[in-house]
């Protein structure tokens, strides 16, 4: 589990995105370098977010509230009662909000108000990356590893 059910998003969640490969609710999400969707429209499959790779690619799009996997519908129905989606369908990404998520760097260890900024994997760090910012910390780790992020994005 990346979330814990804790967060706060009033009207600051993004639904005209596609993913294309298998994540982690919890993650930062960037625009693909490849797509070439424009967002306008909501189901304009070349709208797309991914995994950075690194950081400097980029704001972040948001935080990723939905897992994404990887499976074969023919084969086995999806539990409707989990929060996920299949690989290349619509995801939910926060862009204004908090939420307590465990997808922290390693080795990252951030106080409340420190800004926050992802680097490979979409890992949140409150170190700086050349990115801007996609929000700030609320709180320190606690002992399970989790920490409140607050995220406000461009988007």
């Amino acid at each position: 589990m990346a979330l814990k059910p804790a967060r706060k998003y009033d009207e600051g969640t993004e639904i005209s995105y596609f993913m294309n490969e298998p994540a982690e609710r919890g993650i930062a999400v960037v625009n693909c370098p490849d797509a070439s969707g424009v967002g306008a429209a909501m189901d304009d499959p070349n709208a797309t977010v991914c995994i950075p790779d690194a950081s400097g690619e980029g704001p972040a799009v948001g935080m990723l509230l939905n897992d994404v996997v990887d499976l074969d519908e023919s084969r086995c129905c999806r539990n409707p009662h989990r929060d996920e989606t299949t690989v290349c369908g619509k995801v939910t990404v926060l862009t204004h909000g908090w939420a307590v998520t465990n997808m922290i760097a390693s080795g990252v260890n951030p106080s409340a108000g420190d800004k926050a900024y992802y680097v490979a994997g979409g890992l949140w760090t409150n170190q700086d990356t050349g990115d801007d910012s996609a929000g700030y910390f609320m709180s320190a780790k606690d002992s399970d590893g989790y920490a409140k992020v607050a995220v406000k994005t461009l988007v």
